[in-house]
């Protein structure tokens, strides 16, 4: 593995990112480069916890035999789990946040990526407890500012699918299988809450997870193709440094490295099957599309719908968040040569220059 100035990247300093940066990173000395000159302090707070996690690691083997312990003592999930998936850049991270804040519901916090082993038990030494008040409607690139707030948590992922977070697993083998359930099963028991999580990937094998959690039901989120199509080439840059690189899981069988653009939106399109494959195998009830646009116009209505029909309760927004309104769908301004690259290469692909039907939530 090389950065972009042609040097070697030492392999430690792969592992200590890993867990905090999306799959197929190729750069990591220029990624912490970038992010120190980033004034997003969700930018900075990657960092930190980058650097946190090796001092954490004694105290996190430490507790790793407490750990194994409250998984042994759980018995499988009963509540709701709520899982938000799509594709990279297509609003995951503002809808799981809106869900948290808003609905009674537990979440996987920053500090679970410091103690990839032990996180549970981290989480009882410390005294910590989640702060679902605290939750903000900000990140970068999925990224989130503050102990508390919420964490993708791709270290637990990767017990389970795998740290190959390029590959879709075929299968889940059944030591993975149990692990799952019992620490769904243990979280469940410490917080007493259905849970709400995030993982992009998971549009790519819920159904694989929908038969080890049988109380798991699926948010898909889908972006306007030209829209996730022109945050998807930003996204390479801010993290990769290259548009070369993907960011995000792509169809290893249908790139087209040599255009950037072209692969960019065959990858667009490789999410929007997966969609309607997971949807296709598990139903509408339990893997709901939802589009990103519908979110940003109503955010409200989005937290109801999901609320009334997955939780059976109604949020309450006086006490949450009365000031939550609409959102609007920045942009870093219009590049026009990219964006009539994007049409067309949308236009090749025999996909039209526009996007699919908005998946509105039901009222």
């Amino acid at each position: 593995m090389t950065d972009s100035d042609g040097t070697a990247s030492p392999r430690w300093i792969r592992r200590v990112i890993h867990p905090f940066v999306p799959s197929g990173f190729s750069d990591p000395i220029g990624l912490a480069r970038r992010l120190l000159k980033n004034p997003d302090p969700a930018a900075r707070f990657a960092l930190r916890l980058a650097a946190t996690a090796p001092l954490a690691m004694p105290l996190d083997a430490l507790l790793a035999p407490l750990e194994r312990q409250r998984y042994r003592q759980a018995s499988p999930p009963e509540l709701p789990i709520l899982l938000v998936c799509g594709s990279a850049r297509s609003g995951t991270s503002l809808a799981a946040q809106l869900l948290i804040r808003n609905l009674p519901v537990a979440y996987f916090d920053n500090l679970v990526s410091v103690f990839p082993r032990a996180p549970l038990t981290a989480r009882r030494l410390l005294g910590r407890r989640l702060h679902r008040s605290q939750v903000t409607y900000r990140s970068y690139y999925g990224r989130t500012k503050g102990w508390d707030a919420p964490s993708d948590a791709l270290n637990l992922w990767d017990r389970w699918l795998g740290r190959d977070r390029s590959r879709v697993p075929e299968r889940i083998d059944d030591d993975a299988r149990s692990g799952m359930s019992a620490f769904f099963g243990a979280f469940e028991r410490e917080t007493g809450l259905p849970v709400v999580a995030k993982n992009n990937a998971l549009n790519a094998s819920a159904h694989l997870v929908a038969e080890v959690l049988p109380t798991a039901r699926f948010i898909c989120l889908q972006r306007s193709r030209h829209s996730l199509a022109m945050s998807l080439y930003r996204a390479r840059l801010d993290i990769h440094g290259a548009t070369t690189v993907p960011y995000g899981l792509t169809a290893r069988d249908a790139r087209c490295p040599d255009d950037a653009v072209e692969d960019i939106c065959r990858q667009v399109l490789f999410h929007e099957r997966l969609a309607r494959e997971q949807q296709a195998r598990l139903g509408a009830e339990r893997f709901r599309i939802v589009g990103y646009e519908d979110i940003c116009a109503d955010p409200r209505g989005f937290v109801a719908s999901v609320g009334r029909q997955f939780l059976d309760t109604a949020p309450d927004f006086g006490a949450t968040d009365p000031t939550l309104n609409s959102f609007a769908m920045g942009h870093r301004g219009d590049d026009g040569e990219l964006a009539a690259a994007i049409r067309e290469a949308f236009t090749r692909l025999g996909a039209g220059d526009g996007s699919p039907a908005p998946r509105s939530f039901p009222p």
